[in-house]
């Protein structure tokens, strides 16, 4: 109990900013895992690190906790933080370049998603893959897959993935030169 208290206080830490004490916290509690056989949290503490790293755009650090979390929760079978592992490791593959290794990892965590019944985040997938072959220059696939998240995205379900969704069709349309049209979506 005490661990898992410790483990939600790095968490914490995580998500207001506080990078560097949050990483120190989760390696300490990482000990404390370790010692106590308790391979799910250890797996919540690599997915965590990746986060950190991915929050600090440090790719290389980011693929090799994302790696180890999923691993760890495939063998668990948990499967939806299996998904934000991939999901996290192909965001890494995008920053070192890695286009189609990125394009394929955002499409297998979306396909984890929506075999979990989990739309909202097979939507947040997609709209990676579409951003990411959009700033790979593939403008006519990123449209497809800009189109199919449009048609998903609704206002009453999620509002910010339906401003995402705005979003990337205006970074589309400015990318084909229609200036106009980039600047309505966008508004």
């Amino acid at each position: 109990a005490a661990a898992q208290v410790e483990y939600n206080a790095a968490y914490a830490d995580a998500l207001s900013g506080k990078f560097e004490r949050a990483l120190r916290r989760l390696a300490s509690v990482e000990d404390r895992f370790v010692a106590l056989g308790d391979e799910r949290h250890l797996a919540h503490v690599d997915l965590d690190r990746a986060e950190v790293h991915a929050k600090l755009n440090l790719p290389e650090e980011t693929i090799r906790y994302a790696e180890a979390a999923g691993t760890r929760f495939a063998e668990l079978g948990l499967g939806k933080e299996c998904a934000q592992a991939i999901q996290l490791a192909a965001w890494s593959d995008e920053l070192r370049g890695r286009g189609s290794d990125a394009e394929a990892g955002y499409l297998r965590a979306e396909g984890f998603f929506r075999e979990l019944g989990l739309v909202e985040r097979g939507l947040g997938c997609l709209l990676q893959r579409a951003g990411c072959l959009l700033r790979q220059g593939r403008l006519e696939e990123a449209r497809e897959l800009a189109e199919q998240a449009d048609a998903l995205a609704t206002d009453e379900r999620n509002p910010l993935a339906r401003a995402a969704t705005d979003l990337l069709l205006a970074r589309w349309h400015l990318a084909s030169g229609e200036v106009t049209r980039a600047l309505h979506r966008a508004d």
